[in-house]
């Protein structure tokens, strides 16, 4: 066993030394570091040292592929992600935990080269291994729902719609599971478990705007045990239903938030505020404007006035928003200064483009007005009022596309 742990430490050794090796005097002679060659050599080192199915090759498979993935060639990443999760299971049982890497690098690249069933796929695996480890209701199990539930949301606009929307229908059952854990885990850590609900509402959200745009279809790729189910595919009553989970969903942390700290209030009066967000998101104006008032009070109620400018003194892009989600994906990206009027139900209008280089066209400048107004602000209040006001933000240029 020492020699094993031995030979595959020098092989893995042997890669880092490979690839930071110093500065050759001679620059001629200087050759760029090649990360597949190194491991394609570590691996045949502890192959040739040990055999073929060595515990200590399938990290080495791992980052190979991962090399792979670097260079595009998802063909052999695949391959060698493959290689990996099949040496662990030799090693280590069919329902090992430890192959969950493997099998999210496994979805992750085939969702590069487009083959989203198979994706799914290697995810189901996923969640299939584990439920062979832990009962449905284990909170142990939640690591690896987040990890799918994450990937499923990253994904699904990538994806045609009828697939895309199978994403969110699976990932909407994953979601129950999580509440399910949740609801039945009496000691679950409070922070953590609001930022799970927060990101069911988003889920929702996210299932509730596709029904808007292109109907309802209920199929899906990762069989999970819950103890709901979807029974109704018309628009209007999926549209409500979602409408209604996402709700209960920030109610559950408004709730944590309280747990969390009691003392915390601008924490307490953000989730308040979120959920306003959602009432007005749905066009339940009354239900907002109350839930803001609330948040407003809540924050004076603690004597933290001073974060009251963060809430409410300007308009502020509703986190549920599909442009809020793009805009922090592609924050690195050149951005546009955009004027515009916010009304008193987070509505856009008056857009105006301070300054662009390059300059954008008739149809960049249709286009950016489009995407923007398909996105909601919290107005600003005035004396607790939502009112409409002047507003001046920075936007990715990314925008402009069609």
């Amino acid at each position: 066993m020492i020699h094993k742990a031995l030979v595959a430490g020098t092989a893995i050794l042997m890669v880092t030394a490979l690839s930071v090796s110093p500065v050759s005097a001679d620059p001629i002679s200087e050759s760029p570091v090649d990360p597949i060659a190194n491991y394609s050599e570590a691996i045949d080192r502890v192959e040739a040292q040990q055999s073929a199915y060595a515990t200590e090759l399938a990290d080495l498979y791992l980052s190979l592929g991962r090399a792979y993935v670097d260079r595009q060639d998802y063909q052999k990443a695949i391959g060698a992600f493959t290689k990996g999760l099949q040496i662990e299971r030799i090693n280590h049982g069919l329902q090992s935990l430890s192959q969950r890497p493997y099998l999210l690098s496994l979805a992750e690249t085939e969702g590069l080269r487009g083959d989203w069933k198979q994706s799914r796929s290697a995810l189901n695996n996923l969640y299939q291994i584990n439920r062979q480890n832990y009962d449905s209701l284990d909170p142990r199990l939640l690591p690896v729902l987040d990890d799918i539930l994450h990937w499923l949301l990253k994904t699904h606009r990538q994806q045609p719609a009828r697939t895309g929307y199978v994403s969110l229908i699976t990932a909407e059952r994953i979601g129950q599971n999580i509440d399910a854990i949740l609801t039945s885990d009496l000691e679950a850590d409070p922070q953590t478990a609001s930022e799970r609900y927060r990101q069911l509402a988003f889920l929702h959200y996210r299932i509730a705007e596709h029904i808007s745009q292109y109907g309802d279809s209920n199929s899906s790729g990762i069989s999970v045990t819950t103890t709901a189910s979807l029974s109704d595919n018309t628009q209007s009553t999926s549209s409500h239903m979602h409408y209604q989970r996402g709700k209960a969903a920030l109610e559950k942390v408004v709730e944590y938030r309280v747990k969390q700290d009691p003392e915390n209030i601008p924490q307490q009066a953000l989730a308040v505020a979120e959920l306003g967000d959602w009432y007005l998101l749905f066009d339940r104006r009354q239900s907002a404007k109350n839930a803001y008032k609330l948040a407003l009070n809540t924050l004076k109620s603690g004597d933290q006035t001073h974060t009251e400018v963060a809430l409410f003194d300007q308009p502020t892009m509703i986190a549920f928003s599909a442009l809020h989600s793009i805009a922090k994906d592609v924050a690195d990206q050149p951005q546009l200064e955009v004027t515009m009027t916010i009304s008193a139900v987070g509505k856009i209008s008056d857009i105006e483009v301070v300054s662009s280089e390059p300059i954008l066209s008739q149809q960049q400048l249709k286009n950016l007005k489009r995407n923007l107004r398909s996105t909601r602000f919290r107005p600003k209040l005035a004396d607790g009022i939502p009112v409409a006001s002047a507003h001046r933000a920075f936007f990715p240029l990314s925008l402009v596309e069609g």
